[in-house]
């Protein structure tokens, strides 16, 4: 028995050390792949093609390439044409820290040293370099001399022929191209075609021109037509037709004028999308405006500050109301206030040394609150504590803290939803805010579908001309802007009974402040009356003017808001930042 316990125990080693060996021999090939692998990439690429008078082209290109690995050959391609030819090759190689280059040989011994050429395909050469370079930036220089690519006529001579057609991917290319002679700026013309975005630039001299290239992809080129007169290339032996030489000459033009001409439409088409987008908007802005001013001109203003609350709206309500845009974060903080002045919380204000909230630790009076928001509060509440004196931190119940971002838990998202639902539905049973709000609303939707396809088509249209019209497209920001100004200052419209409660509660805010700080208030008004004042000083933003003002005053702390709240009685709702994940955490002083 013990002895087959012995072959189980030895057969089980036996598999595992296969298994073992199998992973480390894997470890041990990848790795060794890993170093077997290697990539080559283009630092710069520079072509300079020197045109001569009897035609021929020397074309020189500088190619730095970065190795990663090890690579033992370099690929090239030199374009031709049907006509042109390849008269001369010469390579050169070397790395970026040697003073000198090594002058490769044509070879087909594939060796070290020595490059070959296949001129099989009528478009182009070729060109394999056979180099051995390990982890090391190197420098390649090709050398080609290219003759029968430009044809004489009676008049014109012209060349049609694509450069730069390196094998890689290059980020950025540059061709310069000289003449024996300068060329006359109305008797020539040059197309370029090829990929990525172009930048042509003559010499002042019109000696030269020289092209830059962007984004370059492998196998790619840069195809150029040209004609200029005959007199500049005097002694070139290639000589067509003119009937030939003209009919190019009529096609280059004919494309040049298709090219202007789409140019010119599609600049076009730029102004009248970008325009009518910022007209429209514009003027639909005036509309609303015009139409907002009607309805608060017809309600009569009220003089001086209204001494006692207009409704028994509650302190989200009114925030709604006065158009407070409140975050998430502030809006559960007015809540826990409301639920402190209505002695269903008792709450402890931590903040840090910057006096930043960084949590609220909380625990329950009542078991029941007339409001929906804050019965959801409640009733969560409950559910993480055993007794009434357990404390709860919100921080572990609004926001989610595994990540490096703080965001708010599926809870919090919840209870912001429930206070945004219970906010809304005063407003909207007394007939606040315009029934027309919703066709408001829909042609501004309408309006924005359109704003994105047409900025789509004017980003579409500036690529295909390769520029940016900057004013069309300060025109599209000006006219989001106005939508968003028209989102967050007019809509959603109030109707004429909304005016008359915006200015009802406006005047009472206002006033909330001096009858806290008046002295005779504290005398004769009962401490559930100052607490409710003080929970609406907060969306009147005045808690801070009011708490400086009542600092010595020994009556506050015995009131459960203007008490709890003394931690953060330096903060504005508007501008209060909730911040659960603070780094001076274990170092701060918490307040009461």
């Amino acid at each position: 028995m013990f002895q087959n316990y012995q072959e189980k125990v030895s057969n089980r080693w036996h598999q595992f050390t296969i298994i073992l060996a199998s992973l480390v021999a894997m470890f041990l090939f990848a790795g060794d792949k890993t170093g077997v692998l290697a990539d080559v990439s283009v630092s710069d690429y520079t072509a300079t093609v020197n045109v001569k008078a009897d035609g021929t082209m020397q074309q020189d290109e500088t190619i730095g390439f970065d190795v990663k690995g090890t690579v033992e050959e370099f690929n090239h391609w030199i374009a031709l044409t049907d006509m042109s030819k390849l008269a001369n090759l010469g390579v050169e190689m070397k790395s970026v820290s040697a003073d000198s280059y090594f002058t490769f040989v044509e070879s087909d011994s594939n060796e070290v040293g020595t490059f070959t050429v296949s001129t099989a395909d009528d478009q182009g050469a070729d060109i394999t370099i056979y180099n051995t370079v390990t982890n090391a930036p190197h420098i390649t220089q090709v050398s080609a001399t290219i003759s029968d690519a430009w044809t004489n006529y009676s008049e014109w001579t012209i060349l049609k022929s694509s450069f730069l057609a390196l094998p890689y991917d290059v980020d950025q290319a540059t061709l310069t191209v000289t003449f024996p002679q300068a060329v006359p700026e109305d008797q020539s013309d040059l197309i370029i075609s090829g990929p990525g975005k172009t930048d042509l630039q003559w010499a002042d001299d019109r000696k030269s021109f020289t092209i830059i290239v962007d984004n370059l992809k492998a196998d790619e080129s840069v195809a150029l037509q040209m004609y200029m007169p005959v007199s500049i290339l005097p002694d070139n032996q290639k000589v067509g037709a003119d009937s030939e030489g003209q009919a190019t000459i009529e096609s280059m033009q004919a494309s040049q004028e298709a090219a202007t001409s789409l140019q010119r439409r599609q600049t076009m088409q730029i102004w009248v999308v970008a325009g009518t987008l910022f007209v429209l908007i514009f003027a639909y802005t005036i509309y609303l405006y015009m139409k907002k001013r009607q309805i608060v001109v017809a309600v009569p203003k009220n003089k001086g500050f209204v001494e006692n609350q207009p409704n028994a709206y509650g302190p989200q309500t009114v925030a709604r109301l006065m158009g407070k845009g409140y975050s998430d974060h502030q809006k559960i903080v007015l809540l826990v206030l409301e639920m402190i002045q209505a002695k269903v919380l008792a709450a402890h204000f931590e903040v840090n040394k910057r006096g930043q909230l960084t949590d609220i630790q909380v625990s329950t009076l009542k078991q029941e609150v007339n409001n929906p928001a804050g019965q959801l509060l409640l009733t969560r509440l409950q559910e993480n504590t055993q007794t009434s004196r357990d404390v709860v931190s919100l921080n572990d119940l609004v926001f989610n803290n595994t990540g490096k971002v703080t965001m708010m838990s599926r809870f919090g998202r919840r209870l912001v939803r429930k206070i945004n639902q219970v906010a809304k539905q005063p407003l909207t049973k007394d007939g606040v805010y315009s029934k027309m709000n919703q066709v408001y609303m829909a042609i501004l939707t309408l309006y924005m579908v359109a704003w994105l396809f047409g900025t789509g088509f004017v980003i579409y249209w500036q690529l295909q001309l390769q520029a940016l019209n900057v004013w069309a497209s300060l025109l599209l920001v000006v006219s989001v802007a106005l939508v968003a100004l028209l989102q967050k200052n007019v809509l959603p419209m109030r109707s004429e009974k909304g005016v008359s409660l915006f200015k009802l509660w406006q005047g009472y805010l206002k006033g909330i402040g001096s009858q806290l700080m008046n002295p005779d208030a504290w005398d004769r008004q009962s401490a559930e009356w100052l607490d409710h004042q003080y929970l609406y000083a907060w969306v009147a933003g005045s808690n801070v003017k009011v708490a400086k003002a009542l600092e010595q005053e020994a009556q506050v702390v015995q009131l459960p808001l203007m008490g709890s709240a003394q931690a953060i009685d330096h903060l504005q709702l508007e501008k209060l930042k909730w911040q659960p994940q603070d780094e001076e955490a274990p170092d701060d002083d918490a307040a009461e």
